[in-house]
């Protein structure tokens, strides 16, 4: 059995081919490539027609030497879409939420609807990049088309030619009322949107069409399902684990850090608002999670100190660091300095700057990653607490799945730093619990089923606290909660 994986982030997209047989789950990469991203009328946008491009390329391509693939199914980072016309054409590049111009769209809605009320419609955390927020952004400047359509969305319209709106990745923008699973009309009314451009919502497991004749070699169509799966990333990076609800947590890190629990429900009270949590839809219950900065910050500032610096290169099977690395200078990861990539050295120099710390502008390459890490720890732990704090009970396990699981160092550190076991694997979770999704459906089977066939396969490593680092962590801890003050 074997199925294809479009899985889209911020960073890269690739696609994966998957295969399940009786005593292994394996994974082939197809091809990998970076997601580009550019200014464009003003706006920053992403390379939509690149990415379409590539896709369509290499679809052809398996299909021409795989004779056994079942389905395909396609993922996206959240939040962001794109518009066509009547005739399905699309209308411009999509806008990124990196965007520039959020906090002022993001603050005239708030200017008309009390945060409170959107969350307990909806049940997402304030986030100014929202797909609310942007809708709303595109009424003020006259942007609009007669379809919309979720990135993961416009890709599988591009593959089976069906219009829809997947559930999960709807839910992550501010869109749907969680009492009903449809588009808020009360958010939609109040803030004069069109509610006519959203398309038939699909559920996890559906058929949404089958694969263009295009796509194959003359005379070997096929009839090759495209099926929804949870198409925002995190909530097929979830998907791919057999979590025990009473006391495991997760933590998928990737270029986004996203730490929760799986609920059945939605979990809502007015600590979770103060807290900015959040509740997303995935296939057979809810995440509830925090989204935290992850990978993407770290990975841009080395990219721009390669561009400087040949000698910054720091390969990422990195396992530790020497004693001369250590430095007590420490960042907030989720501070809004670094919400976009732009000048991202500068707004790292003068972020230390603004805290008061000692800057040293000839940081060794060890330092500025050990700096990155053990502060993308830090805000974790403080995520950590007060997820405790919430569900009022000691969480035990934590799951790192996610690019951040394949970095040694990173998951001593945070064994340490949240001072718990860290059971780490599974660095493609994301493509696997898309795959899984598929499987399901064209096998009939249980996703729990397939979860524990997972499971058995030794694909998880465990990290235990370090004494000493515990200790290090908790000193660190106070400067670190001054430094988020500030």
């Amino acid at each position: 059995m074997k199925n294809i994986v479009i899985d889209i982030g911020a960073s890269s997209y690739r696609i994966i081919v998957c295969e399940m047989i009786e005593n292994d789950f394996k994974l082939k990469e197809y091809s990998r490539y970076q997601t580009i991203s550019f200014m464009n009328d003003n706006f920053l946008r992403w390379d939509i027609y690149d990415i379409v491009n590539k896709i369509k390329k290499d679809i052809k391509k398996i299909l021409q030497t795989n004779n056994d693939i079942t389905s395909i199914g396609v993922d996206s980072f959240g939040v962001d879409y794109v518009y066509l016309n009547d005739n399905n054409e699309l209308i411009d590049l999509p806008i990124s939420y990196r965007d520039n111009s959020n906090d002022l769209y993001a603050n005239k809605v708030l200017n008309i609807l009390n945060y409170e009320e959107i969350y307990k419609i909806t049940g997402i955390q304030y986030l100014n990049f929202n797909t609310l927020f942007q809708l709303y952004r595109d009424k003020c400047i006259n942007r609009s088309g007669s379809k919309f359509l979720m990135i993961a969305d416009y890709i599988n319209y591009i593959l089976c030619g069906n219009l829809s709106n997947e559930l999960t990745n709807l839910s992550t923008g501010s869109l749907i009322d969680k009492d009903n699973l449809y588009i808020s009309e009360k958010l939609i009314n109040k803030l004069e949107l069109n509610k006519t451009i959203f398309q038939k919502i699909v559920k996890p497991g559906e058929v949404i069409g089958y694969l263009k004749k295009e796509y194959f070699s003359k005379n070997k169509e096929r009839n090759i399902p495209v099926i929804a799966v949870n198409s925002h990333d995190t909530a097929s990076a979830i998907s791919a684990l057999n979590l025990d609800i009473s006391n495991s947590a997760y933590l998928s890190c990737g270029s986004w850090a996203l730490l929760g629990v799986k609920n059945k429900e939605f979990f809502i009270n007015n600590d979770i608002l103060n807290g900015n949590f959040t509740n997303e839809l995935m296939d057979d219950g809810v995440c509830f999670l925090k989204n935290i900065n992850g990978m993407f910050l770290i990975n841009q500032i080395f990219s721009h100190l390669n561009k400087i610096d040949k000698d910054y290169y720091i390969p990422r099977s990195v396992s530790n660091f020497k004693e001369e690395d250590e430095t007590d200078i420490l960042i907030d990861v989720n501070s809004k300095d670094f919400q976009n990539p732009d000048d991202i050295l500068t707004k790292f120099y003068n972020y230390l700057i603004k805290t008061n710390q000692v800057v040293d502008f000839k940081l060794n390459k060890s330092k500025v990653l050990s700096i990155l890490y053990k502060s993308l720890c830090l805000r974790i732990r403080v995520e950590f607490d007060k997820l405790q704090n919430i569900l009022n009970k000691k969480i035990s396990n934590l799951y790192l799945v996610g690019g951040a699981s394949d970095i040694p160092i990173f998951n001593k550190y945070l064994a340490s730093c949240l001072n718990i076991k860290i059971v780490s694997g599974l660095k493609e979770a994301t493509t696997i619990g898309n795959s899984l999704i598929q499987f399901s459906t064209t096998q009939n089977k249980n996703i729990n089923e397939l979860r524990m066939f997972l499971e058995k396969l030794d694909l998880f490593k465990i990290y235990l606290p370090d004494e000493k680092e515990v200790d290090k962590f908790n000193n660190s801890l106070k400067k670190f909660k001054t430094i988020m003050e500030e």
